[in-house]
Formats: structure tokens, sequence, C-alpha cells
């Protein structure tokens, strides 16, 4: 069912480009973008080299079109007399992903130039006190897909302006009749674009369609049981003219893959980051944050572990970046095995992040640490007899700061969790969930769980899940998403600063997080093949990967500048990409003072989540898993 809807999807969208004027051109009709060569030192100056052919003027910003334009142009298939159309749009998500959407409602496009604004103001005004409690946009973006047609979701062609010259596409699955479009669509010109997959459908017809080394497929050599299961796009842009060139680099780090079906019926996040300076620009540099997130270095060093010599080559190509104003840390897994435990990989790299920005500490004396985890995949334990698992003896001690991986066994976990003074959740859909799931099933099937497996494991786990208020999600959610549930193609962690417990008056028990310790996005399920199977006696030190995964961690501190002495609070959000204040699931508002800085959050689900019966979580019977 999944291959039918992804070629219904297909099929509808891929008309319209075709049909589109310069959108998806024959290989004659298209040039292949010229890659502007780095400017030549001498002795200590920039001496600026003109490239053959090259053109004189500035590269042209292609705004959307216009709101009368973009109605002209929209193909639209009216359902049932209903009020709400499927919309082919130029705006629309992802290379025009189908999009459910109003009659009246539209949407715009950030441009590149607005983005260079952004950060020549980031620049020149870092974060410094006011006289007022100040607010700032989450950092973390929902796409906006037919089903998530939410305030703030962000299209996905915004990813893809005409100034991009060369990117590369890392992905568990690709489909360039999907992808193309979405790279081509703002220019006739065909960018060097890298695929950086196991799963490439339609290579055959498309690698043709464009000049010779357009498109570069890129050698993953993958071992048995490995997945290469990273998303993100490294995009580099120029812009201006060759006497006075600015280029920069961006880096995506998403939680989908680049299909039709997951831009259709699948709800997924993403992080950005600033728009990234070439060195030999004429930017001034930021105001350096409280420590080094080495960001850069831990993106190069995980690049580095790549066979391939084109991927190698882009991690030295990235040493020629200003990675300081980003405020987030790298966090990679790789297929490695190693005799001591590498600290800059999986569960070791993320006590490493923890340890460098001070979050493991936790008052024994507050209520318990909520540890929080909302993935799509849900593994089985990693040893089964005595049980251990990844949640309970690995990230639950690293996370509360104490010794990991713990012994196996039911003992050590409850002992550490009173030491440790910590309470893990997984949030995760219930059976009624995935039976009322959009695309007649066909998100739910992107959702696994071994968790059954065993019943030591099952007596471990039952207790610890929770699920999403959908009730309450649907009364603050649009009209169209009322009869079906949205399943999320996302993998957040997350650790609560301040949460809220409430219990109702039927003895369902909820929780709201009122503020975030710190919250990590990227392709890590739970599972051993993404963070690494610890060692086997806990104390040899060793260490083995099995995926390709690559995510972000952001606290607070990350966004604290030298100095600075202000309370900064991350606030979780939905729906938007603002915190207005309120606490999310509570009628409370923050207590935030004259100076404080509140940051929002924005998440894939709505608090209060709710404590979930063992009966009611979603056990399917493939073994498979991501």
């Amino acid at each position: 069912m999944t291959e039918n809807v992804r070629e219904t999807v297909r099929d509808h969208w891929l008309k319209k480009f075709e049909n589109q004027k310069g959108t998806i051109s024959t290989t004659a009709g298209t040039k292949k973008r010229k890659i502007p060569e780095e400017p030549e030192k001498v002795d200590g100056a920039t001496k600026k080299v003109k490239t053959e052919g090259s053109l004189d003027k500035p590269i042209e910003i292609v705004d959307d079109i216009s709101s009368s334009e973009q109605e002209q142009e929209q193909e639209q298939l009216q359902i049932g007399g209903s009020d709400k159309v499927i919309v082919l749009s130029d705006s629309d998500d992802d290379d025009d992903e189908i999009s459910f959407v109003t009659k009246s409602s539209s949407s715009t496009s950030v441009t590149f130039e607005k983005a260079i604004e952004d950060i020549n103001k980031l620049r020149a005004a870092p974060i410094s006190p006011s006289n007022e409690s100040q607010k700032m946009k989450s950092p973390i973006k929902m796409f906006r897909t037919p089903i998530v047609p939410q305030k703030d979701a962000v299209n996905m062609s915004e990813l893809f302006p005409n100034t991009i010259y060369k990117t590369y596409q890392f992905s568990m699955q690709i489909d360039l009749a999907f992808l193309m479009p979405l790279i081509m669509k703002n220019t006739s010109e065909c960018p060097e674009i890298y695929l950086v997959t196991q799963d490439l459908f339609h290579w055959d017809e498309y690698h043709n369609k464009y000049p010779k080394g357009c498109l570069k497929k890129v050698f993953l050599g993958l071992p048995k049981w490995t997945l290469h299961h990273s998303k993100m796009m490294i995009n580099f842009h120029q812009k201006g003219t060759l006497e006075r060139p600015e280029k920069f680099v961006e880096i995506v780090i998403m939680t989908c893959n680049l299909t039709p079906v997951e831009f259709s019926f699948m709800g997924s996040c993403y992080w950005r980051s600033p728009l990234l300076p070439y060195i030999g620009s004429a930017f001034p540099t930021t105001t350096p944050t409280q420590q080094n997130t080495s960001f850069g270095k831990d993106l190069r060093d995980y690049l580095r572990l790549y066979h391939d010599v084109a991927i190698k080559s882009l991690a030295t190509d990235l040493e020629h970046y200003d990675f300081s104003s980003v405020r987030a840390s790298f966090i990679g897994s790789a297929p490695r095995k190693t005799t001591t435990v590498s600290r800059g990989l999986g569960f070791p790299k993320l006590s490493t992040i923890l340890d460098t920005w001070n979050l493991k500490h936790h008052d024994s004396t507050k209520p318990p640490l909520r540890i929080l985890a909302h993935m799509s995949s849900l593994a089985g334990p990693y040893k089964e007899s005595p049980v251990a698992n990844i949640l309970t003896h690995v990230l639950c001690p690293i996370i509360s700061g104490l010794d990991f991986p713990l012994p196996e066994g039911t003992r050590s976990y409850k002992d550490a969790k009173r030491i440790g003074n910590f309470e893990p959740m997984i949030l995760f859909p219930t059976e009624s969930d995935i039976q009322n799931a959009e695309g007649d099933g066909v998100s739910g099937s992107f959702v696994f769980n071994m968790a059954g497996n065993g019943t030591p494991n099952y007596e471990l786990t039952k207790n610890l899940f929770y699920k999403r208020d959908i009730e309450n999600e649907k009364k603050n959610h649009l009209e169209h998403y009322k009869d079906k549930f949205l399943n999320n193609h996302t993998k957040v962690y997350m650790c609560s600063d301040d949460y809220s417990e409430y219990t109702g008056n039927n003895g369902d028990k909820s929780i709201t997080f009122n503020s975030i310790k710190w919250v990590m996005m990227g392709s890590f399920n739970l599972s051993k093949s993404a963070w690494g199977i610890p060692p086997r006696n806990n104390r040899d030190g060793g260490w083995t990967g099995r995926n390709w995964e690559c995510g972000v961690v952001l606290s607070p501190e990350h966004y604290r500048d030298v100095g600075e002495t202000r309370k900064i609070s991350f606030r979780p959000v939905w729906n938007t990409d603002e915190y207005s204040g309120q606490v999310l699931g509570s009628s409370l508002t923050s207590s935030s003072h004259a100076q404080d800085l509140d940051i929002a959050i924005r998440l894939p689900f709505r608090f209060p989540v709710l404590k979930a019966k063992s009966s009611e979580v979603y056990r399917p019977p493939s073994r498979d898993f991501y």
C-alpha cells in the first residue's frame, strides 16, 4: 500500500512540475551550475579570480511568486464538497508536496536576503539584557505537510533558494522524483548534488535528465545490519558578484527521509543553522559564546568517518567556514568498533556534551528529573538475560550523572532511579492512534516496537509509557485534523527543568514540562543500533556503533554569552514558533522577570502527556526497526 500511495502522490505533483516552465528541464535546456572558485591568496591578500564563462552580474535572488500568480498556478481537487482542497502550489511544503489548506489560506517564504539580514543582526547585536523580558522563536521547526498546515510550519521549498551551487543530501531514503523539482524550482542551472543514501529511487530516470556531473551517488559500503539513518543537508550558497562574492554554508538536520510519503502523511521537524560565512568574507566575528560548542569540529570528524573521498573532501571544505554563530552541539553515530570508549560518537558523545555544558547536575531535594523520549521506533533490550536496554541502563544514568552503563538486571536500574532521582518517560503511539492514523494507516507503518520481546524487559518498561492527549490536541488544532491521528516521524529527547504533575478525577496522571533543561533532535531512535552497543562486561571500556546517525543537542547554556548572568529558559510550544508567556498545558504563566530570556522550543506533540496503560501501547508484529 505504501508504494501505491507514493506513486499516487508523486504523479499529482510531478505532472504539475513537468508543466511548469523551467522547472524540470531536459538535458539540453538545463545548465550545470558553475561552482565558484575559492579566492586565491597572494601574500596574505585575497586575489579575486574570474572564471571563464562566469557572469559579472550579481546572482539574482528569486522571490516566491505573488499570491495572485500562485492562485493561478494552483491545481486544486475538490474533496466531497468540502471547503478544503488539495493544493499543489509553489509555496507548499517540500517540492510542492500535496497540502491540505483552506481556500483562504496562504503561505510566505523566507528569502535568502532576509536570512542574510537576520545573520547580520545576530552578529551586530548579540543577545543582551534589556528592561523587558525577551522571547526568542524556536530553533526547532516543523515542516508543513498536508496534515500539518499549522501556524509557522515551514515549506520544504524554502530550504532551496536559487543561491545554492552545491548540496549534500544525507538520508536513508531519497526519491529523486520528489527531491529534484524542489531543488530546480527556482533555477535553470543544476547545482552539484551529492546523494548520500542507501535507498535511491528513480536514479535511472533523473541522472540522465541533467548535465553530466550534476547528480552524484556516494558509495557507502554498509556493513551487514547497518543502516544509513542520518538525515541532514549541507547546502553551499553564493551571493554577490565575482568581484565581491559572498559565500555561505548552512547545516540542516531533520527527522525525516526525502520521500513523498513522509511529506504527505507524517509530521516531521528540523533544525537549521545560521548562514555560516566563508572565512575570507568581510564579516565581523560573532560575539563568542560562553563555551565553544565545537560544532564544526564534531561535524567534520563525523564526516571523515565515511569511506567516500567526496565526503572526506567536504569535511576539509568546511574548515574554511565560520561556525562560531552556531548555538548547538553536534552528535553523530557510525558503524565503528573501539576497544576503548570513543567520546565522539553515540551515547558516549551525549555524555560528553552534557558534561561540557554542565547539564547533568540535579538537586536531589527536588522532584525527580523527568527524562522524555519520543521516537518512531523502540528496539528490544541489548541484553535479554539479565535484562538491560538503552534507555534504562545507558541513557538514564548518563543524563542523571551516574556511572554508565548500569550492570545488567532490574536491581541496578531500581537503585539508580533512587540514587539519581530520575523518572524515564517513553512517549509512544497507542493501538487506537495507529488504527486511526492519516493515510489509512500508512503513517503507522513507520512505527516499530520490540519492547515486548522477553518477559523481563516487558516488566521493566511497561510502566514507562505515555501517550499524547489527542482530545486536547484536537481542540487546539485546525479543523481538518479532528478525525485523524497525526503520527510523527520524529526523534526528540528532552530533560525537564521544571514540570507539573496532575491526577484527574478518574485517576489518570498527566505531566506538563513548564521548562526544558535540554533537548536533542535528530535521527536517533531508541535502539542499540542508533546509540551504540555497550561493552559486554560493562567494564572493558569497549563501544560498538552500528548505524549512521546524526542530531543536535540544544540547551539554554548554548545561548548564554560570555559574562551573561540572566536566566535563560527553554519553553515548550506547540502549533507555533513563539512562546506566549503561558505554560503549555496549564493556566499558569511563566515566572520570567525583566531581562530574562524565554526561548520557544517547538515540539511535535502537545503537553500535557498522559500516562498510558501497558495494554494501550502499540506493538506491531514486525521485528524490523530503525
